[in-house]
């Protein structure tokens, strides 16, 4: 399977390898490595299931047993938690994502 991402710029592909076996966290990695986004713990990715309902996707379980449809996928690249004191995030581009993070994973 092959990863790309749409956000307002641009539609890439960044990743051309994915095995059934891949979990959430790898693909949650790929994307901070992608945009060089170090503090990867704010952030998840979310998908809406076939009856509308919006699931956080688990790192430590398989992507393609969470999913209940069928490929291609479309998932979110959200901020998953605020902090609670702003002043503590320690890089600029975490700053950023925070305001502008809405784009789409499809796979």
């Amino acid at each position: 399977m092959t990863l790309s991402v749409f956000d307002d710029s641009s539609n890439v592909s960044i990743l051309s390898l994915f095995q059934r076996e891949t979990k959430g966290q790898f693909l949650i990695d790929h994307i901070c490595n992608y945009y060089s986004l170090l503090e990867k713990d704010y952030f998840g990715i979310r998908y809406v299931d076939p009856e509308k309902q919006r699931h956080w996707l688990e790192p430590n379980k398989s992507i393609f047993k969470q999913m209940k449809s069928h490929p291609p996928y479309t998932m979110c690249f959200r901020v998953k938690f605020y902090p609670h004191e702003p002043l503590k995030i320690k890089e600029e581009l975490t700053r950023y994502f925070f305001i502008f993070c809405t784009f789409n994973v499809h796979c």
